[in-house]
C-alpha cells in the first residue's frame, strides 16, 4: 500500500497522554560543572590574602625612634622600588580584581546557554587569578631590567639545563609552552611573592623584637634565622603552587612522576636565574656567585627543591583516592620547604665560621669544600628525584609496551607493527627525524616528530584508560587516532612532492 502524500499525512499529536505528568525540559543541555579556574582562583587568592596579612602585620608594628613615619616600612627610602611597587601593584590588583569580578558576573548572568555561562565564568575567573598573582612580577621584572648583563650571563646555562629538564621525557612529551610557562613563572611570581614574603618579615621583626632585646647582635641573629625559615616556605610555596595551577589546568599532560618532576624542575629554574642575578648584582663575587648557582648548583638546589613538589603532583595523578593524594602533594610540599630551609642554614652556619680558615680567594674553599657541602646537603634530595624520575619512566616503557601493540592489533592504522620499535626507543626516533631532516629539511624533521608525538599520545590515553585514570578533560582516543592520521598525511605528503619532478 502505498503511503499517503506528505500533506494530507495528520501532524502527530505532541500532548502528553492524560495520565503522563507534565515534564518542563530545559531548552539547553547541562554544561559540565568544571572546577579547574575556581581551583586556580582560590591559590591566586591564597597568596594576595597572605601578602596582605604581612602588610597589616608591618602596618601594626610598634614604631621605633629613628624610624620615618611611613605607615608601611618597606616605603622607606633605601627600599628597592621594586619592592614599593609590588606593594603598589598589589592595592591595585585588588580593586581591579574586584570590577573586573563584577563585570564578569554580570555577563555570565547575562548568557542564557548553561554551556555558554561556564565558559564565561571559567574566563572571568581566570582573569582575576591572573590580576592577583601579576604584583608579584613586578620586583623580579625590576631587578632583571637593572640587573640586566649578570641576568644574561645565566641565560645560557639556564636555558641549557631548561633543555636537559625537557628532555628527560623520553616517551610522551609535555608542549614547550608549558614548560616555559613554568619556568617564567618560577621566575617571576614564584620568585617576587617568596621574596615579598622574605622582605616583609625582615622589615618588621626588628620593631617587634627590639623591646624584649637589647642585644643587637642577637637580634640580628634571630632575624636572619627567621628569614631563612621564611624563604624555606614561602619560597618552595610560591613555586609549588605554579605546580599546582599547570596541573590542574592541564592534568590531562601529566602521565605520571615524570611529568611532574620537569614541571617543577622548570620552576626551579626560572626561580633560580632571578636568585643568581640578585645575588651576583648584591655586593658580593659575582663569579663565585655563578659558579655556586649556574654551574655546581644549577641540578641542585631550587631545581631539585621544586622537582620534589613536582614529583609529588605526579604521583598523585596517580592515585585514586581523594585523601591520599592531597597528603602526597603536603608531603612534597614538607620536604622540599625542609630541604630548602636545612640548606640554607648550614651553608649560613658555613658562611659565618670559613673566614677562620680560608681567604676570601681560597681554591680550597671554592672547588674542593664547597663542592663537598653541596653535594652533602643537596645531594640527597637531587638522587631523590633522579631515583623517582628512573621509576616513572621504567612505568612509562611498561605501559606504552602493552598498548602500542594493542593499538596495532586493533587494526586502527595508527600504529603499526613495523612502527614500535621506534616509538619504544628514544634514540631510535632522533635516528630518523636526523635522516628526515637530511632529507626534507626543517619540515620533514618536525612533521615525523609531530607523527611520533600523537602516536605517543594515543598510546598513553590508552595507559591512562586501561588504570581507570583518564582525565576528563583529554581528548578520547577517537580523536587521537584522527590527529595521527593527519600527521601520517602530512608525512606523506612530503614523500609524494619528493616524487614529483622539478
Amino acid at each position: 500500500m502505498s503511503q499517503p502524500p506528505l500533506s494530507s499525512a495528520a501532524p502527530p499529536s505532541i500532548a502528553p497522554p492524560a495520565s503522563a505528568p507534565f515534564e518542563l525540559t530545559m531548552p539547553y543541555p547541562r554544561a559540565r560543572r568544571d572546577t579547574r579556574a575556581r581551583n586556580v582562583l582560590i591559590i591566586a587568592g591564597l597568596m594576595s590574602f597572605l601578602y596582605g596579612a604581612q602588610a597589616l602585620v608591618d602596618v601594626f608594628r610598634p614604631k621605633l625612634k629613628y624610624e620615618t613615619h611611613h605607615l608601611v616600612g618597606i616605603l622607606d627610602d633605601g627600599v628597592p622600588s621594586g619592592v614599593k611597587a609590588t606593594l603598589w601593584c598589589y592595592l591595585a590588583s585588588l580593586g581591579l580584581a574586584l570590577v573586573i569580578g563584577l563585570i564578569g558576573r554580570a555577563t555570565v548572568v547575562g548568557a542564557v546557554d548553561p554551556a555558554q555561562r561556564a565558559r564565561r565564568a571559567h574566563t572571568v575567573m581566570l582573569i582575576v587569578a591572573g590580576v592577583l598573582v601579576v604584583p608579584f612580577s613586578m620586583y623580579p621584572l625590576s631587578l632583571l631590567w637593572s640587573q640586566l648583563h649578570y641576568a644574561l650571563v645565566c641565560v645560557p646555562t639556564s636555558a641549557f639545563a631548561l633543555s636537559l629538564v625537557y628532555r628527560m621525557q623520553r616517551y610522551r612529551r609535555m608542549p614547550v609552552r608549558l614548560v616555559l610557562a613554568a619556568s617564567v613563572w618560577g621566575g617571576l611570581i614564584g620568585a617576587g611573592f617568596g621574596g615579598s614574603m622574605n622582605i616583609w618579615l625582615s622589615d618588621y621583626y626588628r620593631n617587634y623584637a627590639s623591646s624584649s632585646s637589647d642585644d643587637i647582635l642577637r637580634l640580628e641573629h634571630d632575624i636572619s634565622s627567621w628569614v631563612v625559615l621564611s624563604a624555606g616556605i614561602f619560597e618552595e610555596l610560591g613555586k609549588g603552587l605554579g605546580v599546582a595551577i599547570i596541573y590542574i589546568l592541564y592534568r590531562r599532560y601529566f602521565d605520571n612522576v615524570v611529568s611532574g618532576i620537569v614541571v617543577g624542575a622548570a620552576v626551579g629554574l626560572g626561580f633560580n636565574l632571578v636568585e643568581s642575578t640578585e645575588y651576583m648584582s648584591a655586593g658580593l663575587t659575582a663569579g663565585q656567585q655563578f659558579w655556586f648557582r649556574q654551574s655546581l648548583g644549577l641540578m641542585g638546589a631550587h631545581l631539585a627543591f621544586t622537582a620534589v613538589i613536582g614529583a609529588a603532583f605526579g604521583v598523585a595523578r596517580q592515585t585514586p583516592d581523594a585523601r591520599q593524594r592531597r597528603f602526597v602533594i603536603a608531603s612534597g610540599f614538607l620536604l622540599a620547604a625542609a630541604a630548602h630551609f636545612a640548606n640554607d642554614a648550614v651553608l649560613r652556619f658555613y658562611g659565618q665560621v670559613k673566614a677562620h680558615w680560608f681567604s676570601t680567594t681560597s681554591g680550597v674553599d671554592i672547588l674542593v669544600v664547597q663542592p663537598i657541602l653541596f653535594l652533602v646537603l643537596q645531594g640527597p634530595i637531587v638522587v631523590l628525584y633522579l631515583l623517582l624520575l628512573r621509576a616513572g619512566l621504567k612505568q612509562q616503557r611498561a605501559g606504552l609496551a602493552a598498548e602500542l601493540p594493542a593499538e596495532a592489533r586493533a587494526g586502527s592504522g595508527a600504529v603499526t607493527d613495523d612502527e614500535i620499535d621506534a616509538l619504544m626507543r628514544p634514540e631510535r626516533r632522533f635516528y630518523l627525524r636526523t635522516q628526515a631532516l637530511f632529507r626534507y629539511g626543517l619540515i620533514g624533521y618536525r612533521a615525523l616528530g609531530r607523527l611520533f608525538a600523537a602516536q605517543l599520545d594515543l598510546g598513553m590515553q590508552r595507559w591512562h584508560r586501561t588504570r581507570d585514570e583518564v582525565d576528563e578533560f583529554a581528548p578520547d582516543e577517537a580523536v587521537l587516532r584522527e590527529r595521527v592520521a593527519e600527521r601520517r598525511a602530512e608525512w606523506a605528503l612530503l614523500a609524494e612532492l619528493e616524487a614529483v619532478p622539478a
